[in-house]
């Protein structure tokens, strides 16, 4: 991620992440504001860091209109959950079930 001016960042390269057997591909280049937290906020609640991967996957499902809305951000609050529990047999069953909800 880099800066691209003002409250803006963009993907460096493109950004792979799998999810189950789906394999979310975010381009190079796609422009973010993370967490949309105002610049004079930073220094007590940084947009970059444990969830820039969640903050990046919403903002791109919500402006490219791949997912609804309302999955968009539960999305990110699975990522970011899943983010602050750090187990990766949690987070696979927690995809499962997200993919779940995602799909009824």
């Amino acid at each position: 991620i880099m800066s691209d001016g003002d409250d803006m960042f963009k993907t460096a390269k493109a950004y792979k992440i799998r999810v189950n057997d789906s394999k979310i591909i975010i381009p190079e280049g796609f422009g973010t504001n993370l967490a949309s937290i105002p610049r004079v906020f930073w220094f007590i609640f940084p947009p970059f860091g444990k969830y820039t991967t969640p903050s990046i996957v919403h903002d791109y499902f919500y402006t490219t209109n791949k997912l609804p809305r309302e999955d968009a951000d539960l999305l990110y609050l699975l990522m970011k959950f899943v983010h602050e529990r750090q187990g990766f047999e949690f987070l696979r069953q927690l995809f499962i079930e997200a993919g779940a909800i995602l799909t009824t």
